[in-house]
């Protein structure tokens, strides 16, 4: 033993997968230690539930001693789950109440028209692949693992395809914002579709930096400094796991994010480049959103979980709605089985 009495987990939400290497340490630690202490932002990173059992099991394993009940009393319920975690073993801090003086934040969905053979041939394949389950069982599921297992890969092909879709809808936003004498940064996943980003905004004439994954540390920060401290740079197109935490890009309050990640934290990280201690302006986040695609799918689920994040954590009254009507994928799915048959197919 270690003698350890009182124990201090910064950044604790990096413990919250059990069957890890770096959680069943912190077990052991927490174990031995009178006192445990966990330090974060962002306690609940994607999936809810499960997250914050793990770290309150880390914290007062008595309390949190049973998964199953913990789950079903709590996995729709993010506003009783907050007041348990506030009686239990939670204080919360906002930055509204701690940053009085820290600019608001506004997402803004923009739905913009795409035109794309790669997104077509993707929504040509899902199609195939409901055809396909549909013959197999009779019915679908989209919540099966062999649905999960073959969608997943087309999801990824999808998210780099729309990415390019909207990159001429990108380009147009940032010229507005960068005629009006603001700086801008542009969030984007897929390399390909950062460098060319950069590449189309250097023909237009509009000075631009990028952020991407495989840079050091030092060169990431030396970039950052180059646009806070740089008038004639005029846009950073930044890999949102790149930038997701330290980095600060507050000479700009206009972010634009071309693609979002699955996961809800990095897209509130990536926001927080922006929206944090020497702000002075209200930062504006624009989500652009391929019209009539999955992009709408995809969105909508991630503000669900943003939703859900919200109201347990913080206890908001106002979820992060942004998007009014999106397709789910049981409605994708009835509505491919409708077209299909329309068009005299026999399932």
């Amino acid at each position: 033993r270690l003698g350890i009495k009182t124990l201090i987990v910064d950044e604790i939400h990096y413990a919250k997968n059990p069957r890890a290497k770096r959680t069943k340490a912190v077990y052991r630690l927490a174990k031995q230690a009178k006192h445990v202490l966990g330090l974060t932002g962002t306690p609940i990173v994607n999936d809810g539930v499960d997250e914050i059992y793990t770290i309150g099991k880390i914290i007062n394993p008595e309390i949190f001693n049973n998964y199953a009940a913990f789950s079903r009393r709590f996995a729709n319920r993010p506003r009783e789950l907050n007041e348990f975690l506030r009686k239990t073993i939670m204080i919360r801090r906002l930055k509204k109440d701690v940053l009085k003086e820290l600019p608001q934040k506004v997402r803004i969905p923009m739905k913009v028209e795409v035109e794309s053979k790669g997104l077509n041939e993707v929504r040509l394949e899902l199609v195939q692949l409901v055809v396909e389950l549909y013959k197999k069982y009779g019915y679908i599921n989209p919540d099966a693992p062999e649905f999960k297992a073959k969608v997943l890969p087309l999801f990824d092909r999808f998210r780099y395809e729309a990415g390019k879709a909207k990159i001429p809808a990108a380009l147009e936003l940032i010229r507005q914002i960068v005629v009006q004498g603001d700086k801008v940064v542009l969030f984007a996943h897929h390399r390909e579709v950062i460098d060319a980003t950069v590449k189309l905004l250097s023909k237009m004439g509009i000075p631009a930096v990028k952020i991407v994954g495989g840079m050091t540390d030092k060169k990431k920060y030396e970039v950052a400094n180059a646009f806070q401290e740089n008038d004639e740079i005029k846009v950073v197109v930044a890999s949102i796991q790149a930038t997701a935490e330290g980095i600060d890009l507050t000479a700009s309050n206009y972010a634009v994010f071309l693609q979002v990640d699955w996961t809800p934290a990095k897209n509130l990280q990536a926001e927080d480049r922006l929206h944090r201690i020497g702000q002075e302006k209200p930062v504006f986040s624009y989500w652009l959103i391929a019209k009539d695609t999955l992009d709408e799918h995809v969105v909508h689920r991630l503000l669900k979980k943003i939703d859900f994040i919200d109201k347990a954590v913080d206890s908001s009254e106002r979820g992060e709605e942004l998007v009014e009507s999106a397709r789910h994928w049981k409605k994708f799915v009835a509505e491919t089985l409708a077209e299909l048959r329309a068009q005299g197919l026999k399932l």
